[in-house]
This record gives structure tokens, sequence and C-alpha cells, in this order.
């Protein structure tokens, strides 16, 4: 079995990756996801079923993402090390690699933030990685729906300012956005985390929300019912 393959076969019982695999039970809430529609969160939390995952092409080009996204972070943070503003995580000369980024779990989240620089003021950093049309899109939106949220997730719990910055794969163009402490985004973000917390403790789920991809292709369509009641926009 090759290195990809073995890799691919990880991927199929890993919860991180549970929209795309079998996998019917995470252990965690992730804060990449709290954009998406919370009452598939509490389905993949609560191990209800779903359909059976035939997505095998999904699985490689997550895995083919994933691996250009983290060479990238890397590049990133390392530039940011020479520059001598990359605080806690750091580049480890000796060992070669990045410090412990995790955030201790609170709750039923638990998540692991980029980076933190300082460049003037204290920021926590998350870098995305986009090719083409996507990172062009990205910027022309002020940045993703999912990824504000997912940063001012991170704002909320390490009570800092953030910054989302984008790095396009294909010509290496970078563009920051910047976030102050208590903007909208973390607040949507400490209201989207506290519902899902509450949602999961009454052992209720919470409204369904319109995703992008819309409704009818949710893994979660055979236990999930009735009209949309909220609309994300």
């Amino acid at each position: 079995m090759s290195k990809k393959e073995k890799r691919l076969e990880d991927l199929m019982i890993d919860s991180k990756w549970g929209e795309f695999t079998e996998y019917t039970k995470s252990n965690s809430v992730y804060p990449s996801s709290l954009g998406k529609c919370l009452r598939s969160l509490y389905y993949l939390y609560m191990g209800e079923d779903r359909k059976p995952a035939t997505k095998t092409k999904a699985l490689v080009r997550a895995l083919e993402a994933a691996d250009s996204g983290n060479a990238v972070h890397d590049k990133v943070r390392k530039r940011w090390d020479k520059m001598g503003i990359l605080l806690d995580p750091y580049w480890d000369k000796k060992k070669k690699e990045f410090t412990e980024r995790k955030l201790p779990m609170v709750r039923y989240m638990n998540g692991r933030f980029d980076s933190k620089i300082n460049f003037g003021n204290v920021y926590v950093v998350e870098v995305k990685s986009k090719n083409g049309d996507k990172f062009y899109k990205a910027i022309k939106e002020g940045g993703v729906r999912e990824e504000k949220i997912q940063l001012g997730y991170y704002m909320w719990r390490m009570m800092m300012p953030g910054i989302l910055f984008y790095h396009n794969r294909d010509t290496e163009e970078q563009h920051s956005f910047i976030f102050d402490l208590g903007c909208d985004w973390m607040l949507l973000a400490k209201e989207r985390a506290m519902r899902i917390y509450a949602a999961i403790d009454k052992g209720e789920p919470p409204d369904k929300e319109e995703n992008k991809y819309g409704c009818k292709f949710c893994a979660y369509g055979v236990v999930c019912k009735g009209k949309v009641e909220v609309d994300l926009g």
C-alpha cells in the first residue's frame, strides 16, 4: 500500500472528514464547521444515521487539498518567523516543526488555530490557501463566510483581534482582512457555538439551516425532516 493510499484509508475512519466518510459520530465540534448547518453538526456529534459515503474522489481531493494547504501554512509561518513577528506557536529549528497550536477543549468544541503574530497588535491568524478563481472570489466577498466564523471563534476564545490571510497557490498572491475584537463575526461565532452547546445539552437538534449546497445533498436527510426555518443568506 502506497503512502497516499494509507492516508486515504486513515481518512475513512477519521471523524474530521465525517462529511466525506461513513463515520457517523464525532467526539467534538470543529470551529471550521461552525458556519455550516448547526443541525448537521448536532447529528454528526450524536452519531445519527447518514447516507453511505461513495465519494472516493471527494476524499482524494480533500487529501490533496490538505497536503497543499499544510505546505502553504508552513511556508507562511517560516516567513513570519524570519520577520520576527511570529509568536507562539513558533518554528522549532531543531525539531523542524511548529509547536502545538491546539486550544484546550471547551464543552464540545475542539480546535487548532494557525498562528499568532505581533503586527503592532497581537493577532490570531487563520491562513487559507486557494486556487485561481476561488482566491479572487474570496477577496471580492471580503472573505468566505464560514472562514470568517471560524476565525471569529478563535478571536472569542483567545480574546484578541484576528487576521484572515489568503494565499493564491497559483500566483503566490496574498491578501489579508483584519477584524477587530468584538466584531460581528466574532459575536456570530460565539452565538452559534452557544446554540450548538445548548442543543447537545438538551438532546434536541437546533433549527435547520440552508447551507450553500442545499439540504438536498446533506448526508442527514434521512433523519432531518421539515421546512427550512433559518436562511443563512
